[in-house]
């Protein structure tokens, strides 16, 4: 027996049969894929093919004719914005009083628009409502996935810029902010910044655009500058990353275990076990205390300072957004999560940030709640409506946004609020 010869061999056969190996396995899983349609949860996620660099705000959504077509981004609008029921044209501009949405994927309507359903998201209902009674309202929704308040100070200044040249986009007569959240998860971020990662200037301690999340868009940038300047490894570090990505982006077999993942996942919260009820928190304080003590790791001295730091930073932006607006006409509204609702579910196998649990979150969030809307509710014609706890488990379909239930109870909560602010701003909304 040769077993070189042998080995050779084994050799040359093993690489004939591994690509149709993957070949086999990929065809299988893409059978399963479509035939587990009904029993496995389908993929959503940001398709980055439906967006660009901004130099301002880091990313925002292309112009629908810059995107090859039958791509899914029926969502997105001539000017690069999510689409809203109903479209306004030059004939008719300055009959529709125009409402501003500014606010974070929530507002946006993560995860339905994606799925091709952006139709049912509250804005969307709202809007709709609005114009079946015939009641002339154009609304514009500059949300985005992760903007904070003060990337929405950002868009609203981008839209003011930009309105005067566009027929198509109503003059301001209401601007809502919409979510709120997006500024507690930046004080969350700002309590575990041990290793000081944004106390350079230009990163103005993550509460502007800059965040720890974005680390990987700096690092790829970086990266991406030294390739192009003839760094050899920085180029193939690149490449390596690109051919990942395509395989996860592609790959049935990839998409099938993912699915499978999610479905042993959700099988384990979608029996609901491990009831709490948070309205049986007695002591908020006490809890507290020790979370700061015991997980955070801090004083509460310094957990004070940086929570003043953080409010103090979205108090500016808010009165910042409502100074740019004719007759102050500003809405603040912070819509509830599943964190903030009182009936709970499998704490245990939830989202965790760092060593925080969802009830350990639900803490935090009640305290900085509590002092931001103190903080809010001595400014000047600035309408604050706090909605953090209401909702249920249901309402949500992961710890911030809205299942299409949600979004139906949303609209129903909303609806009534922006009647009475244009009825008290216009004596009428017809």
């Amino acid at each position: 027996m040769d077993f070189k010869k042998d080995k050779k061999l084994f050799i040359k056969l093993t690489l004939l049969s591994l690509p149709l190996m993957v070949i086999f396995i990929e065809f299988i899983s893409l059978g399963l894929k479509k035939f587990g349609k009904s029993i496995l949860p389908e993929r959503s996620y940001i398709k980055y093919s439906h967006l660009t660099s901004d130099l301002i705000n880091g990313i925002r959504f292309k112009e629908p004719e810059f995107i090859h077509k039958g791509r899914g981004n029926h969502y997105i609008e001539k000017h690069g914005l999510a689409k809203t029921f109903y479209k306004d044209n030059s004939s008719n501009k300055n009959s529709n009083k125009g409402i501003i949405i500014t606010g974070n994927s929530v507002a946006l309507g993560n995860p339905l628009i994606e799925k091709g359903n952006y139709k049912n998201t509250f804005i969307n209902l709202i809007e709709k409502n609005f114009r079946e009674n015939n009641i002339p309202i154009d609304v514009i929704n500059l949300s985005f996935y992760n903007l904070n308040s003060w990337e929405e100070k950002v868009e609203l200044n981008r839209y003011i810029v930009s309105q005067n040249n566009h027929s198509d986009l109503p003059k301001l007569n209401l601007v809502a902010s919409i979510g709120g959240i997006q500024d507690y998860w930046g004080f969350i971020e700002a309590l575990h910044n041990k290793n000081n990662l944004n106390d350079e200037y230009y990163k103005a301690g993550g509460l502007m655009t800059w965040k720890n999340r974005h680390q990987y868009f700096d690092d790829f940038y970086k990266e991406s500058y030294k390739a192009s300047q003839g760094n050899f490894v920085s180029g193939f570090r690149i490449f390596v990353d690109s051919i990942l990505a395509f395989i996860k982006e592609n790959s049935n077999t990839v998409e099938i275990l993912r699915r499978f993942k999610d479905r042993k996942f959700n099988s384990i919260t979608s029996s609901y076990p491990e009831f709490e009820n948070f309205n049986e928190i007695v002591n908020y304080k006490k809890d507290l205390y020790k979370i700061i003590k015991n997980k955070i790791k801090i004083s509460p001295e310094e957990y004070v300072n940086k929570k003043n730091y953080v409010i103090s930073s979205t108090e500016r932006n808010i009165k910042s957004m409502a100074k740019v607006i004719p007759n102050n006409n500003f809405m603040f509204i912070y819509l509830p999560t599943r964190i903030t609702v009182k009936d709970q579910y499998n704490i245990k196998d939830r989202y965790n940030f760092s060593n925080l649990n969802i009830k350990d979150l639900h803490i935090i969030e009640k305290d900085y709640r509590n002092t931001l809307f103190s903080k809010l509710s001595t400014l000047n014609n600035i309408q604050i409506i706090n909605m953090g706890d209401k909702g249920q488990y249901d309402w949500f379909i992961d710890e911030s946004h809205f299942s299409l239930k949600g979004h139906k109870e949303i609209t129903n909560l909303l609806q009534p609020v922006f009647e009475n602010f244009l009825k008290i701003s216009y004596g009428s909304v017809k």
